[in-house]
């Protein structure tokens, strides 16, 4: 994804660092305090493993109709994310499902 995003234009938000991930869990509102700042200078806010702070679903609910960012989410765990807020993004989402690699691609 930082081939595809590039950092000028993108907020990328790795919720895979633990540190990061904790914080936010305990504290969703400071992903504002991370994203804000930068609405003058990014268009992109990409966050990867969104399933580990489904929270977060509920403030880009919000952010998609106030802000000038675009999301893009990445989520590994399809079922962690349906039993959180996944239903908040319904009509605003695209949806790519991307399977494992089989046997042959690997090759």
């Amino acid at each position: 994804m930082k081939d595809r995003f590039s950092a000028n234009k993108s907020i990328m938000i790795d919720l895979l660092d633990p540190e990061l991930s904790n914080k936010l869990s305990a504290y969703p509102n400071d992903f504002l305090r991370i994203i804000l700042p930068e609405q003058a200078k990014k268009e992109w806010v990409i966050i990867d493993e969104v399933q580990k702070v489904p929270q977060l679903l509920e403030i880009v609910h919000s952010q998609i109709s106030k802000q000038n960012f675009k999301f893009v989410l990445t989520s590994s765990s399809a079922r962690k994310l349906k039993r959180g807020a996944a239903n908040l993004l319904a009509g605003r989402a695209f949806v790519f499902n991307l399977f494992p690699l089989t046997y042959s691609e690997l090759g």
